[in-house]
């Protein structure tokens, strides 16, 4: 039997290096395929939100930032 997992990611890019294929690529590589070799993943319904102005104060920088917080920042964003 397989196991299937599904799960939504956010992710802010603090110095804005990276870009989604990067991103993604990081993920598969170091987090995925380096733990396990009989594992895959598929990404699906990428988006890249817009630019922030970031501060210690902004609302996504709390450990309990709830995922609406999150949404209302990819409300206006077309996908990518």
């Amino acid at each position: 039997m397989a196991q299937l997992y599904k799960m939504t990611l956010y992710v802010c890019d603090l110095e804005d290096d990276l870009s989604l294929n990067e991103i993604k690529t990081l993920i598969k590589q170091d987090a995925l395929d380096g733990v396990a070799v009989n594992c895959i993943c598929h990404f699906a319904d990428e988006q890249a939100g817009p630019q922030v102005e970031w501060d210690d104060d902004i609302d996504l920088n709390y450990l309990d930032c709830p995922t609406s917080t999150w949404e209302k920042y990819f409300e206006h964003t077309t996908q990518n």
